[in-house]
């Protein structure tokens, strides 16, 4: 809901050097069993998915799976030696 008062805010504002402007983005559920270089490749693709959709919308990483509308990222691991 945050996402969106920003992007309803920015969209509605005139900025004086170049008029009206929108904003897309995308995020993800930060989880500790998923590394985070992965959350942000699939924030990533979450954003691309926003784009994809016509911008000036968010949309978040794990809504998109649940709708088929993005396969899911595998989460890697690491080695701790």
């Amino acid at each position: 809901m945050a996402f969106e008062r920003a992007r309803d805010s920015i969209e509605r504002f005139s900025f004086p050097q170049v008029g009206h402007i929108t904003i897309s983005g995308g995020f993800s559920r930060a989880d500790y069993n998923v590394l985070p270089q992965e959350v942000i490749i699939r924030a990533d693709s979450a954003l691309y998915a926003a784009k994809d959709a016509g911008r000036n919308c968010f949309c978040q990483y794990e809504t998109l799976v649940r709708q088929s509308l993005l396969k899911e990222i595998e989460s890697g691991s690491i080695d701790l030696f």
